[in-house]
């Protein structure tokens, strides 16, 4: 499979994919080889990610102790991930194999269901991030300020932000490709400053964890912050290994005009990778994770 011949293994075809008021983007037939590959691997990142968020998802409604604060963020995005496993990425191998055009209903709700994930996973992160940030700076006064309920409020606003957003994009092409785009800049530049802003104060901290003995509670307590820090960490590396080509291609072409050949042939493997995040998060939580390593004991233990 050759990548560099991407583009002139492309077909295109003069028959609409998409067609509205003032657009008519003509098909682009993905090379098969091309397409059945990404397409597999797709498949089974699928299935990985379908299970292990279920899975997590489960063990977070059956265990009372695996419910603080944290745990409800990172839940929040454990279900965006599942919803783009089973919702988005679905449509995504349709477009790759298909050999004709989608019907442009099938467009609209790909765009919008896609754009809704993306918008609840982003904002998921955020507020992730911004709760361990509290945690840090202002930890007597943390349960005070992050309570259960404004947690629930809290992702009670992400998710109806998030459809809000994808049913605007299943009206307005333009916004999801555009204007969507910039506001996941402005999501994603905000984790990242809290994220810097996190470590300069967990170094600060380090000399306080080494200050208290290991077995002291205090010391537990920071050691256990700063590893929960760091998850996010990685989540949102992985997020934005996975998300961030296909965003930043798609936001490119749109403004420079690009050859619609080329924006459509690399577009859609590119989403593909979304489903990277989709399937390792739910791991890289668990494996990080003391609470939901004895959980997850527990239920082998009782099964066997």
């Amino acid at each position: 499979m050759n990548f560099s011949t991407l583009g002139e293994n492309a077909t295109t075809t003069p028959t609409p994919e998409y067609t509205n008021t003032s657009i008519d983007i003509p098909f682009v037939q993905i090379d098969l080889t091309v397409a059945l590959v990404f397409s597999i691997l797709d498949l089974v990142g699928i299935m990985l990610a379908t299970l292990a968020n279920v899975f997590l998802i489960g063990l977070v409604l059956s265990h009372s102790d695996l419910r603080k604060t944290t745990d409800v963020f990172t839940s929040s995005l454990c279900v965006s991930d599942l919803l783009a496993s089973v919702l988005f990425q679905p449509f995504v191998i349709r477009r790759l194999l298909a050999r004709e055009p989608n019907q442009p209903y099938e467009w609209a709700v790909r765009r919008a269901i896609g754009q809704a994930t993306l918008s609840a996973s982003s904002m998921s992160l955020l507020t992730a991030t911004m709760d361990r940030y509290i945690v840090l700076r202002w930890p007597l006064r943390y349960e005070n300020i992050i309570s259960k309920r404004t947690a629930f409020f809290v992702i009670s606003g992400i998710w109806l932000a998030s459809f809000a957003m994808g049913a605007t994009a299943y009206f307005k092409r333009n916004l999801s490709a555009v204007v969507f785009p910039s506001i996941l800049g402005v999501i994603v530049a905000s984790i990242v400053a809290t994220q810097v802003s996190i470590f300069i104060i967990a170094r600060k901290q380090v000399k306080k964890i080494w200050k208290h003995s290991r077995s002291n509670d205090k010391g537990k307590k920071l050691l256990s912050n700063m590893r929960a820090t760091k998850t996010i960490a990685l989540l949102l590396t992985v997020f934005l290994l996975s998300w961030l080509p296909s965003t930043i291609f798609r936001f490119y072409e749109r403004l420079s005009g690009g050859d619609n050949t080329t924006f459509h042939t690399w577009l859609h493997p590119l989403n593909t990778l979304i489903q990277i995040h989709c399937s390792l998060d739910p791991f890289l939580y668990v494996l990080r994770n003391q609470r939901f390593k004895k959980a997850i004991a527990k239920v082998v233990k009782r099964c066997c």
